[in-house]
């Protein structure tokens, strides 16, 4: 590639940051940084989550206004027809973070987690079910799987049909409870 070419890009690409910028200091909401990827396909990913997503209302409403968001969103470089693995972070200063990832069109990951442990952990825990159910799963919540890892103990329970292997963890560090995930993955 040229430095014409190299040039053209890097105005484009400065421009798409400047109008993903705008766009969510416009509606008052933090920018997201971009990692990678398409930054107006993270700006209208970050919007999606923030206006769709009710565990990332729940914390907002909570915790207010995250203090830094990043991610990446669009299609795999090189592969115009494949869509790439998008993740998006929001985290706030008391050191929580929520991060929703997928890979389209079928696997997508939710987790709110906090080292310390999660200040909310009952409530925490109540938002994870009702978002399980808000997205059609069947997860039989009186049936846990126990697991260790990394010294942690998880506490896990699926969904009742195997086809959709939908899966809720809540994670522990000693007795802390200190992240719920949520997991689909046909």
């Amino acid at each position: 590639m040229n430095k014409t070419c190299y040039a053209r890009w890097g105005l484009g690409l400065g421009l798409a940051l400047a109008a993903a910028s705008f766009s969510a200091a416009a509606s008052g909401a933090l920018p997201c940084r971009p990692a990678g990827g398409s930054p107006a396909a993270l700006a209208a990913l970050a919007a999606d989550i923030r206006s769709g997503d009710t565990f990332y209302r729940y914390l907002a409403a909570r915790k207010g206004a995250p203090s830094v968001c990043r991610g990446k969103a669009g299609v795999a470089e090189g592969a115009a027809d494949q869509a790439a693995q998008s993740w998006l972070a929001f985290s706030w200063p008391d050191g929580s973070r929520f991060e929703r990832t997928g890979l389209p069109p079928e696997i997508s990951i939710m987790r709110y987690a906090r080292a310390g442990g999660l200040h909310d952990a009952k409530e925490a825990a109540a938002q994870l079910r009702a978002y399980a159910d808000k997205r059609g799963l069947h997860i039989d919540w009186t049936a846990p799987y126990h697991l260790h890892e990394d010294g942690a103990r998880i506490v896990e329970y699926r969904d009742k049909d195997p086809g959709v292997n939908g899966i809720a963890r809540l994670t522990y560090a000693r007795h802390t409870l200190v992240a719920v995930s949520l997991s689909v993955a046909p």
